[in-house]
Order: structure tokens, then C-alpha cells, then sequence
């Protein structure tokens, strides 16, 4: 009677530590992939549907080359002004910090003077990080079992509930993030 009570007890005992061992493990993995997740990330490319209507995602170049039916190719202004709201996004960058927020960049477009920039900034309209704009503020990341959630706003219950955050989740595929739209590469 005392060995078996002895055996259940070492056998409990094992499963106990084998059972804390693996999630070591696992929370040592999900560390390393969260840590994979910090740094900057740049545009790759973004998600559009081609005229049968499959999704399909362009780079750079054919993004900033590809105007939307409503633009008026003939008007050279509008033809500029496309094309610099998409330089723009193509310019963008995703900054994901180890403290658990992500930062939307996004460069000052070149014919914006620096004394309106800097009049901007002094009125709290636009926030600046390395040189660049940052779209609202800071949003919360999280590592769910090895998958990238940003919190991207909340929704509104009508139920007198109130507000619960919104949260998306981002597709990592060889390599590249997809976030929303748009897919970005880690920057070297």
C-alpha cells in the first residue's frame, strides 16, 4: 500500500514538472515570438482586387502607378494629388515596441513647409516620432499563442454595455505582416 501510494505520488510529481517544464516552454517560445514581432516594419505592398474581381496585392510601383476609376487621369492636379496620398502610404512604417504598443508612421508629405509642420505639432494636431507622423495614437499589442492582435478601437454595444476594445488580427505569412490592407516587411 505504501509504494503505490509512493508511485502516485512520484507519478503526479512528474506530470507536475513535465507539465510546468512545457509551459516554460511554451511561454519561452511566445516570448521569442513576440520578440519577432518588435522593430520596424515597411510597405511591401497593399491588398486590391483586380477587375474579376480577385484579391490580389500590389507593390510599390504598381500601387502608385494604378489610379482608381473616380480620378480623373486627364487632370494632371488630381492625377498629384493620388499619386502623393500614395506615396505616402507607400512610405508608411509600423513600429511594434516591446511595450506592447504599435506606433502608425507615416512620412510628412515633401511639399508640406516645415513652419506648418512645426505650427501643427505645437497645436497637438500632429505628433511626431523619427521624423514621422503618427496616425492617433499608440495602439495595445498582444501575443495570442503565437499570433500578432493589435487593438485597432473599440466597438459600441447598444446594449448600455458601453465600449469594447476592437482588436485585429495580423497575418504573418513568409516573411511578411498583414495588417488590415496592407502587408509590410521587417526593415533591416
Amino acid at each position: 500500500m505504501f509504494n503505490m501510494k509512493k508511485n502516485i505520488t512520484l507519478i503526479m510529481l512528474s506530470i507536475a514538472l513535465f507539465t510546468g517544464f512545457n509551459s516554460l516552454l511554451f511561454a519561452e517560445k511566445n516570448k521569442e515570438n513576440s520578440m519577432s514581432y518588435v522593430g520596424k516594419w515597411v510597405f511591401h505592398s497593399i491588398m486590391s482586387m483586380d477587375e474579376s474581381g480577385r484579391t490580389t496585392f500590389l507593390n510599390s510601383e504598381e500601387y502608385l502607378n494604378t489610379l482608381p476609376d473616380f480620378i480623373d487621369k486627364n487632370n494632371a492636379t488630381a492625377v498629384e494629388e493620388e499619386r502623393r496620398e500614395r506615396k505616402t502610404r507607400i512610405d508608411s512604417v509600423l513600429e511594434i515596441c516591446e511595450d506592447g504598443m504599435i506606433y502608425m508612421l507615416m512620412s510628412i508629405p515633401d511639399n508640406v513647409p516645415q513652419e506648418k509642420i512645426d505650427k501643427a505639432v505645437e497645436a497637438g494636431v500632429v505628433t511626431l516620432r523619427h521624423g514621422m507622423m503618427m496616425l492617433g495614437k499608440p495602439q495595445p499589442w498582444e501575443d495570442r499563442n503565437g499570433e500578432l492582435w493589435v487593438q485597432i478601437g473599440t466597438v459600441d454595444f447598444f446594449d448600455g454595455q458601453g465600449q469594447k476594445p476592437n482588436w485585429e488580427k495580423c497575418v504573418i505569412e513568409n516573411g511578411l505582416l498583414t495588417f488590415v490592407t496592407t502587408r509590410y516587411k521587417k526593415a533591416e
